[in-house]
């Protein structure tokens, strides 16, 4: 497999980015993975205050000892507004650093959005799995597409989310009388697989140990970077800094990367 770093989300006008999401969701793989699956990459991103940049985490969670056991973050200028379906242009490169700036292979990505439950089947999710050939999961906590019958109240119940009768998707729920999240395949992987491993790492909240985690990380990563960021710090010395405060102030997360700032690719296809 080609480290994340050496694939890049590329820059497209709104119409192009939609119609690229056509054509690569026919890449997406339904399937049961090959192997297990132990060493969980949850992902999140923060924005600056004035949205001037993008923060990108990744927490790696053991699912056999249902440990955190990594962090990393990774920043860069952010030049796209936020819009609905097209995440991947907003998010997907500091994700894809976050990734690789873990020093880990993790054996499936659970991202903050969805997979192939998306007007165009190719959400976030599907787009890191198809870039990193890492099996992926979607776990949203709102719906794009689609409709679904409330689950029960128990953890663990479920209901499909469907779109014309096709099952997209499913509503989750992960704590008894809590909000369900929306789980969908991403890559490389089924929907049953999808649904027993956010559940499994959803043991104590809403949202999977590993995402919960990144979400963490990439807030207090964003608060830091409000003081320290004056654009006077050469990009090593403030990777250091940040990298030791975040360990300093987030000690659940043992060992903690930060990747410099750096300017976004711009390169086409």
């Amino acid at each position: 497999m080609k480290k994340p770093s050496q694939r890049k989300i590329y820059l497209y006008s709104k119409q192009r980015a939609k119609d690229m999401q056509r054509e690569l969701a026919n890449r997406v793989r339904v399937e049961k993975p090959s192997g297990p699956l132990r060493f969980i990459a949850g992902l999140d991103a923060a924005f600056g205050r004035q949205d001037d940049i993008c923060i990108g985490a990744a927490a790696l969670w053991d699912s056999k000892d249902e440990a955190i056991k990594a962090g990393s973050i990774s920043i860069c200028p952010n030049i796209f507004d936020y819009v609905p379906g097209l995440l991947a242009l907003r998010e997907g490169d500091v994700l894809l650093q976050a990734i690789d700036t873990l020093g880990w292979h993790p054996d499936c990505i659970i991202t903050d959005g969805h997979g192939i439950a998306h007007p165009r089947r190719f959400g976030i999710a599907s787009h890191l799995g198809i870039l990193t050939d890492i099996p992926s999961i979607g776990c949203a906590k709102n719906i794009l597409v689609g409709e679904f019958v409330p689950p029960p109240a128990p953890r663990g119940s479920f209901s499909f989310l469907t779109v014309d009768g096709k099952i997209l998707g499913a509503a989750v729920r992960t704590q008894e009388d809590v909000k369900p999240v929306f789980v969908s395949v991403g890559h490389r992987i089924d929907l049953d697989t999808a649904i027993g491993l956010v559940l499994r790492s959803a043991n104590r909240f809403r949202t999977p140990e590993p995402v919960r985690a990144a979400h963490r990380l990439s807030k207090v990563a964003r608060n830091l970077l409000d003081h320290l960021w004056t654009g006077c710090m050469p990009p090593d010395d403030l990777s250091r800094t940040l990298s030791s405060a975040l360990e300093r102030m987030l000690p659940e997360i043992p060992v903690i990367k930060c990747r410099p700032i750096r300017r976004l690719q711009t390169d086409s296809i």
